[in-house]
């Protein structure tokens, strides 16, 4: 079916949908659904104010991203408590996200509640995701899966947009950042809006050479929403992201490739309609992705190339009503299709289901619970069913809040791990390993210590994830076939055989010693243990689980002397890690500690300049073995308002 029929289908049934939920009689008081951006929306898929939140959700609104300089989600991330990122080398460069541990392919990046496509492999291109347009980075950590479903065991990401729909708004901008490495960045931003219509955009380049030899990266990248207000209780909105990546792939430093070279393209389109009225509101859209990756590479001095395409097609439904001013029950579900294409190797269509409900309730002035049960129907794998519970307790004479949670969770097999999917035993006969859901259960017990008007603020959690059914890539020894055309096999396969048992601890401090400075302190410590296969056993062993530092530290600090100027300095100390080897035991990888500088400077109210200095202290390091970071990187860059 080509795309303008299934939209209009898709379109069809949204609107069966929506006023399907609008005959009933309900009502949900006067707060309207287009005044969500103060709220923090990752926790429950509802907005919630940010004293209702555990410790283990993080939002980062627009005003950090500008003073840190952040254009990418990977500058976010990398301040967060309990975020490791593994990065292979430079700016643009392939990025790997372990929340609390957990594998990369276990967590899912969403933009206002629109699941984004993942690579073939299940990892997300973290490095192509730019900040245009994005008023808030949301954060959940832990099982996630009963709410947002697939990849759940690990957390999510969401990026949001500002509604603007109602306001009365006309603002335009432009930002120029140039830098070491051939670095150029420019972007133009807009916001129009007013009680019927709103429309923000977004659009950026850049563009680096980076410090090694067949380095650079480019990329384009647009964010577009556009918001309609149809009557007084319904409007419509209409989501469009283009992103376009062209990277050189240098290799690892001791094997370094000068051939080697990636594009990718990810578009999403999604039509939707919001509805409020009295005790009741809806949100339905339609999400049509689209992702293509090419990978020219050289081997013995022969050209390949590789490529590969997924397509997805979703339509989401979530309805919120009011039982009682103290109680919101929320219902929803989502019908999600993709199709995976390797070109030469692998094709499959995969579908999926699911339906979950919600409840929250504040049992007294002090206690609130909540829970939530969901069930996927899966085409191609085992069904799943998944649930939370979660209890806030307010000691308001001590200012603490106390939180306790346990989550079941799931991840489906990856694009790669099916077409990897070879059902071959060690002695190369045929045997069932059909691929089901990777399964986890996570726990977390949190205090946090927040106190009206005070100048600090602290939180601790107590986190542990026992993970089954990890699927591992396996390739057993060669067997002798006897002579002839072909003399040996390699058989290998895809299996749920790994597990992984995670456990560790957060605390995040913040104190503003005066007006003017101020600071935060996250540390993290994380025990992560899971199996993996070792060829001299021919078998699985127990080891830690790589490029998960035991001890993660993330400093932030900021001075504002004056209200025009703004100075901030990061730091970031990983320590006791280590990086895997193929089919053998992880080996030990240095610890490092890297700084940052930034800076920004108001000269008029339309017009302001900015500086900051990666890695200021000019040290040698990598987060990912064998490719290193760059060194001292110095930019510098301009915004003007209108």
């Amino acid at each position: 079916m080509n795309f303008i029929k299934k939209l209009t289908k898709i379109t069809g049934i949204s609107a069966f949908l929506i006023i399907t939920q609008l005959s009933a009689s309900f009502t949900l008081g006067e707060q309207s659904i287009y005044e969500l951006d103060p709220y923090v929306v990752v926790a429950t898929r509802t907005p919630l104010s940010p004293l209702r939140v555990s410790p283990s959700i993080a939002y980062i609104g627009s005003e950090e991203m500008v003073l840190w300089q952040d254009s990418s989600l990977v500058d976010v991330l990398e301040r967060q408590a309990g975020i490791n990122l593994k990065v292979n080398g430079s700016i643009g460069s392939v990025s790997s996200m372990f929340i609390r541990g957990t594998n990369s392919d276990n967590s899912a990046i969403f933009l206002d509640g629109r699941r984004l496509n993942a690579a073939f492999s299940g990892q997300y291109d973290l490095e192509s995701l730019s900040l245009n347009n994005i008023d808030s980075v949301q954060l959940m950590k832990g099982g996630s899966t009963v709410n947002y479903g697939s990849s759940g065991i690990g957390g999510v990401v969401d990026l949001r947009t500002k509604p603007i729909l109602g306001k009365e708004i006309e603002k335009f901008s432009l930002e120029y950042e140039t830098g070491s490495n051939n670095f150029d960045r420019g972007m133009i931003t807009g916001h129009v809006a007013s009680d019927n219509f709103a429309v923000s955009f977004a659009r950026s380049k850049l563009s680096t050479d980076n410090e090694r030899e067949n380095d650079y990266y480019e990329n384009n990248s647009s964010l577009a929403r556009l918001d309609f207000r149809i009557t007084e209780n319904l409007s419509s909105e209409l989501i469009i992201q283009s992103i376009d990546n062209k990277k050189g792939v240098p290799g690892a430093e001791t094997s370094p490739s000068l051939y080697n070279h990636s594009h990718s393209e990810n578009l999403l389109i999604s039509p939707g309609l919001r509805f409020a009225k009295d005790n009741i509101s809806a949100h339905v859209f339609y999400s049509k992705s689209e992702y293509f990756y090419d990978y020219d590479y050289s081997f013995f001095g022969s050209l390949y190339n590789s490529r590969s395409e997924i397509e997805t097609d979703e339509l989401s439904l979530q309805v919120d009503y009011n039982i009682t001013d103290t109680s919101l029950l929320t219902v929803g579900g989502l019908y999600h299709q993709d199709e995976l294409i390797r070109l030469g190797s692998y094709r499959a269509e995969l579908e999926q289901f699911g339906v979950f409900t919600q409840l929250l309730s504040k049992m007294s002035d002090s206690f609130e619970l909540r829970s939530g049960v969901r069930y996927d129907d899966f085409s191609n794998f085992k069904n799943a069913l998944t649930g939370n519970v979660e209890a806030i307790y307010d000691v308001s004479s001590k200012d603490l809040i106390l939180f306790g949670k346990v989550a079941t969770s799931y991840a489906p097999p990856t694009a790669q791990d099916l077409a990897f999917d070879e059902n071959l035993g060690a002695d190369n006969s045929l045997v069932n390993t059909q691929l089901n859901p990777e399964k986890g259960t996570s726990y977390e017990l949190g205090i946090r210590y927040r106190p009206s008007g005070s100048k600090k603020q602290w939180s601790l959690v107590l986190f542990r994830n026992e993970i089954d059914d990890l699927i591992q890539y396996v390739g057993h020894p060669a067997l002798y076939l006897g002579p002839g055309a072909f003399d040996y096999a390699y058989p290998s396969d895809t299996y749920n055989v790994k597990s992984a048992s995670i456990k560790g601890v957060e605390f995040s401090f913040d104190y503003s010693i005066n007006e003017t400075l101020g600071f935060i302190l996250n540390y993290t410590y994380l025990d992560a243990v899971g199996e993996d296969y070792i060829a001299v056993l021919n078998d699985f062993d127990e080891f830690t689980l790589p490029y998960r530092p035991q001890h993660l530290i993330q400093l932030t600090a900021n001075y504002q002397p004056t209200d025009k100027i703004r100075v901030g300095l990061s730091a970031l100390r990983q320590i006791d890690r280590q990086r895997d080897n193929y089919q053998d035991y992880n080996t030990d990888i240095d610890d490092f500690l890297v700084v940052n500088l930034v800076a920004d400077l108001e000269l008029t109210e339309s017009l302001s300049v900015f500086g900051r200095i990666d890695n200021l202290f000019d040290k040698s390091y990598a987060l990912t073995y064998d490719y290193p970071a760059l060194g001292r990187s110095v930019y510098f860059g301009a915004r003007k308002n209108f």
